[in-house]
């Protein structure tokens, strides 16, 4: 059996990790920030982008979160973080905070 050759670190896709906050008048399942921020992003970019951008949603809280993405879909992943403007039926407000090469100063930013 052949063994296939690992990938060098500079053929290797660049993730990024982008900090939002939610802001609301009320307080908001985190589920439901993340489906429709996944459903509203999904509608923005199309199928094909949306998956060449590689979108996970690493940590949701009910005021913000954290979302992995490809280098290069940092800028359009921003502005659909701007189409969002309700969430089950109440007004919200997303912002971006900081983009990270790395988790966990992502994580600390917050």
């Amino acid at each position: 059996m052949k063994h296939i050759k690992p990938l060098r670190p500079t053929q290797r896709e660049k993730q990024r990790y982008l900090t939002y906050r939610v802001w609301s008048e009320t307080s908001l399942p985190s589920g439901g920030i993340q489906r429709t921020l996944d459903g509203t992003l999904l509608d923005f970019m199309g199928e094909l982008h949306y998956g060449q951008a590689g979108i996970q949603f690493v940590e949701q809280t009910s005021r913000g979160g954290i979302i992995r993405m490809n280098r290069d879909a940092v800028d359009t992943v921003k502005a659909g973080l701007m189409m969002v403007h309700n969430v089950q039926g109440n007004r919200v407000v997303f912002s971006s905070s900081t983009v990270s090469g790395m988790l966990h100063k992502a994580r600390h930013a917050e």
